[in-house]
């Protein structure tokens, strides 16, 4: 939530002289022994959308200003220490501007590397309407891309302490920081060479921000 009000704020005086809406980048999950377990989703449909669905919002287009301009008055709006108004939940502009600001331009939490042995796996998943697909090649390096109906388009992908990130944005943030952060705290657990044991699937038919504030008031 805080880096959702965060991203809003630096918008700011861009929505409020009303110019052009932000341009959209162009652009399944566990695979052990060239078998395909599963997915995870990042789709509308498990992340976000049980809510209004306002065909007047193409997936490729980015959220008009009015919107924008919307989201930044109810973030103004919200009293301190409490959380995001419920339109954050269930608005598709909001939701739009989510896939736009957040899961096309940050380091998205992929995978495992020891999900990728050999290079017949094969980490696949969803990130709203991108598909994208990690493999490892014959030297060992992770190569990921976005298999579009109009061809396959090349996506960053990092590794750090044995965790699997991809971005979609056209030029991603540095990972060294976070990368060395993740090392020295996971370096201990030789996280790359793991097995994977079992897989569980769980769907979770609600908002992408709801999941995240749930899973971190156990801790």
């Amino acid at each position: 939530s805080m880096a959702l009000c965060n991203r809003f704020c630096t918008l700011k005086s861009e929505v409020l002289r009303c110019t052009a809406p932000l341009k959209p980048v162009p652009t399944q999950r566990l695979a052990t022994n060239g078998i395909q377990r599963g997915s995870r989703s990042f789709s509308a449909a498990t992340l976000a959308q049980k809510g209004d669905k306002n065909a007047a919002y193409p997936p490729q287009l980015a959220v008009p200003p009015n919107d924008q301009l919307r989201m930044l008055r109810a973030l103004e709006a919200r009293p301190a220490g409490f959380g995001l108004p419920s339109a954050f939940y269930h608005d598709y502009a909001f939701y739009r501007a989510d896939v736009l600001n957040l899961w096309q331009t940050q380091w998205i939490f992929a995978g495992h590397d020891c999900e990728l042995k050999t290079e017949k796996d094969a980490i696949t998943m969803q990130i709203a309407e991108h598909p994208v697909s990690i493999v490892r090649g014959d030297n060992g390096n992770l190569t990921a891309f976005c298999t579009r109906t109009e061809g396959l388009k090349p996506v960053a992908v990092e590794s750090a302490g044995g965790y699997i990130f991809v971005s979609l944005a056209e030029q991603p943030s540095p990972f060294t920081p976070v990368g060395s952060l993740l090392e020295s705290y996971l370096a201990p657990f030789d996280l790359r060479t793991a097995k994977v044991a079992h897989q569980s699937r769980i769907v979770e038919k609600g908002n992408w921000k709801m999941v995240m504030e749930n899973n971190r008031e156990c801790y």
